[in-house]
């Protein structure tokens, strides 16, 4: 058994368990687990507990600890209960989860499901009790293709505040332990629990997450997500079709009889009284025209690539099962981005030559921009959230070897991929030969005028500072 962090919904601050002053240290014993780069990141502090489990073996009560709190702990205690924190802890990979029933209706039986974690505590009266006391139901099954194995399928938690050393049971007759704040003396807390072993014959190891992640199974919650989906899916589907008719019965004159020419396109640009000089035929040659920023405009869309990669490759790993619903799958996620470096710096390199003027040049800062400006984006961001972070004392603030280890990979791995990436898209011209009948050249405009020419003024509404309060006036 591994006892990790205790976290809050309410501050979204994580802190170590056993760094509360108020709970049981661990002993020389008991060792912090190896983790990795993912759990490190989503603050997990795992460490191995001092709770003495043997399989199928019950035991109805012992003793962990008497810690003597000093009356700052107990104001700690009390101020943690009130922000509602919740415990985590673990079994063969499986939080200790509080149970949930439920009820039965005309349609449907009676279900249980778990809600991870405990909590640390509870509040009546505006006054905080704390749970001393844990009962521990541990959940197995014995698997079909071999008897001889078994394997754990459930961990329930069921916390109790008592006032002595006695282990409560399934009795209610018992006095909780209140914490007073306002003493000014050390205060003694008694720490026992009790483990209890059943065997779960429908729920197998395979499916053992399902209570977690998905508690109303087989009910109609669970076909609405699936509605609301096609739904959205549909009303997309409909607009754009929408879209579509309005544009082509807005161009089906030019694509038909195609109209527009270069000759007729400049003399109509540069004649504002011409009837083809209106809306979009206005710009019509500035189509292929180079970018301001080409360089930056290709290294973002290289990192749209990578973040698209990644984003795709850990939906594939979830839906085939693949990967379980753990925080390993942030593990994978940050591996899967920095192999994306390499696609970010192809795409990136492919996309500066459809736009540029010089295609052949400047290929190693695009691949590098592309492999890099998302991720050290995100890497300073992650660096002051950490500072602020550190301040509050929480488990998320990230170790400095950690942070040593991101830089590292961003230096060793992310850049140099990237670079491979521009340094083969460089010479492998994919997308300009598989557009090569349907994207002209980009090259420096011969009629100054043109491409001197400018879009109309706009309506003041189109304003991009007014149309984002519009919009979101609108949206609410």
């Amino acid at each position: 058994m591994h006892i990790n962090t205790i976290d809050s919904d309410l501050t979204n601050l994580p802190y170590s368990y056993y760094s509360l002053p108020f709970i049981c240290p661990p002993s020389q014993h008991a060792k912090p687990v190896h983790l990795s780069l993912g759990e490190v990141l989503n603050g997990d502090r795992i460490w191995q507990s001092d709770y003495y489990l043997t399989f199928e073996k019950d035991d109805a009560c012992r003793r962990l600890c008497d810690r003597i709190a000093s009356p700052n702990a107990i104001k700690r205690a009390a101020e943690l209960v009130k922000q509602e924190y919740m415990v985590e802890w673990l079994i063969d990979g499986l939080p200790g989860a509080t149970t949930f029933i439920k009820p039965k209706t005309a349609t449907e039986k009676e279900k249980k499901y778990y809600v991870a974690g405990f909590p640390l505590g509870f509040v009546e009266n505006d006054v905080a009790y704390l749970h001393n006391h844990v009962m521990f139901v541990i959940r197995w099954h014995k698997e079909n293709g071999n008897p001889k194995k078994k394997t754990i399928v459930g961990f329930e938690v069921y916390p109790k505040s008592v006032s002595d050393y006695h282990c409560p049971g399934a009795s209610k007759n018992f006095a909780n332990f209140p914490l007073n704040t306002e003493s000014t003396e050390k205060t003694l807390i008694q720490y026992t629990y009790s483990v209890y072993w059943r065997e779960e014959k429908d729920v197998t190891y395979n499916n053992r997450w399902k209570m977690y992640i998905n508690p109303e199974v087989g009910s109609d919650d669970g076909k609405m997500h699936w509605f609301a989906i096609i739904n959205s899916l549909v009303i997309v589907s409909l607009l754009t079709l929408v879209v579509a008719v309005v544009f082509l019965r807005t161009l089906k004159v030019d694509i038909s009889s195609k109209k527009i020419d270069s000759d007729s396109s400049n003399a109509s640009l540069l004649d504002k009284s011409h009837p083809q000089s209106q809306g979009w035929r206005s710009i019509a040659q500035d189509v292929f025209i180079q970018p301001t920023w080409p360089v930056l405009l290709s290294a973002l869309g290289g990192s749209g690539i990578q973040l698209t990669f990644t984003i795709l490759g850990v939906c594939i790993l979830l839906t085939t099962g693949i990967s379980g619903p753990d925080h390993r799958i942030l593990s994978t996620a940050i591996g899967m981005f920095v192999v994306g470096g390499f696609f970010a710096g192809y795409s990136g390199v492919q996309l500066f030559k459809l736009v540029s003027y010089q295609p052949n040049q400047r290929w190693k800062a695009v691949s590098f921009l592309a492999g890099s400006l998302l991720t050290g984006f995100v890497l300073t961001v992650i660096l002051i959230l950490n500072l602020i972070i550190w301040l509050k004392d929480s488990s998320l603030a990230l170790p400095f070897g950690t942070i040593v280890l991101l830089i590292v990979i961003y230096v060793l791995l992310e850049i140099p991929i990237s670079m491979i990436g521009g340094f083969i898209s460089s010479r492998l011209n994919l997308f300009t030969r598989i557009m090569k009948s349907r994207v002209p050249n980009v090259e420096p405009p011969i009629n100054k005028a043109v491409a001197a020419s400018r879009i109309p003024r706009q309506p003041f509404y189109n304003n991009l500072f007014i149309s984002c309060h519009i919009i979101t006036c609108m949206g609410s």
